[in-house]
């Protein structure tokens, strides 16, 4: 019979899914924490709708800006540019080390299937007991020898402190079972099996790459597309990496509508200040202050 998931695979499952939908929020709620240190966002009616307009009729793009340059060549800076090919080498050396603990993972499962099938009980001694703690677990591992037909092998096996093995000790007898098709394959009763899909928790780091991947595709697009105008700074906030920006605009209909985003730590922006922002004519929402911090125009 199949040994149901350990606590520590159980453990470690959960903590794979939390990181992987921790991420995204993790970086979600670090930008609002930015917000709330500003004070929030004033509300539309707050802002000088004429002054808005104003503006908008008298405002003038930079060249790589015009209308008729998109949709523009954008490539990536050089910080985001580092990062993304680290990141991607680390999660590709994670993938090639997922793929072979999964094999072997998997080798150990179908060879625990075929003791299950085949297995018969043979006397064995303990010939070595260590303590050992994974993820704040204790555990036990058992290493034992046996005989069959005059051929002495060796296994071992992990067991939890509530096994009946936590009472042997080096050179005591136990009893195991082994394949009867091929005697070198046994496990100890109540051995702690780890899953091959364990293995895939070494793709958080292709998760997070992918994340990257998502958002500066995001990014690449709203700047490569997206139309610009002139906009009215409402609030900043300094923080690391980047000044955290407020700001006002009138889209294509004329309605007005807020946005943030981060600009350049070498910005002096303040409220009242005039800046180009890039935005979505289908989603006016989708925003950001120009120029971006993770991707430029190519010229």
């Amino acid at each position: 019979m199949t040994s149901p998931p350990s606590g520590t695979e159980t453990l470690v499952m959960v903590a794979s899914i939390a990181l992987i939908i921790g991420v995204p929020i993790f970086f979600a709620l670090r930008r609002a924490r930015g917000r709330r240190a500003a004070g929030g966002v004033p509300s539309p009616p707050s802002v000088d709708r004429e002054r808005l307009l104003s503006l908008r009729n008298q405002w003038r793009p930079p060249p790589e800006l015009l209308p008729s340059s998109t949709p523009r060549r954008v490539v990536l800076t050089k910080r985001p540019r580092v990062a993304l090919v680290a990141v991607g080498l680390f999660a590709i050396a994670m993938v090639v080390i997922t793929l072979q603990l999964h094999a072997g993972l998997q080798r150990k499962v179908d060879e625990r299937s075929l003791v299950e099938r085949d297995g018969v009980a043979t006397d064995a001694i303990v010939v070595e007991r260590r303590e050992r703690r994974y993820l704040g677990i204790s555990h036990y591992m058992v290493r034992y020898q046996y005989t069959v037909a005059g051929q002495r092998y060796q296994a071992s096996g992990r067991v939890s402190f509530e096994s009946s093995y936590l009472a042997d000790t080096v050179g005591a007898p136990i009893a195991v079972h082994r394949s009867e098709s091929q005697p070198a394959l046994s496990r100890l009763d109540g051995t702690i099996e780890d899953s091959p899909w364990t293995a895939f928790t070494f793709l958080l780091p292709a998760a997070f790459f992918l994340f990257m991947l998502y958002s500066l595709s995001r990014q690449r697009r709203l700047l490569a597309w997206g139309s610009a105008t002139g906009a009215i700074v409402i609030r900043t906030a300094r923080l690391r990496g980047g000044v955290a920006t407020w700001f006002a605009f009138l889209d294509a209909a004329g309605t007005v509508v807020t946005g943030s985003g981060t600009a350049p730590s070498g910005s002096q922006l303040e409220p009242g200040a005039i800046i180009a922002v890039i935005f979505d004519p289908e989603r006016p929402d989708r925003n950001a202050p120009y120029p971006f911090i993770a991707v430029r125009i190519d010229q």
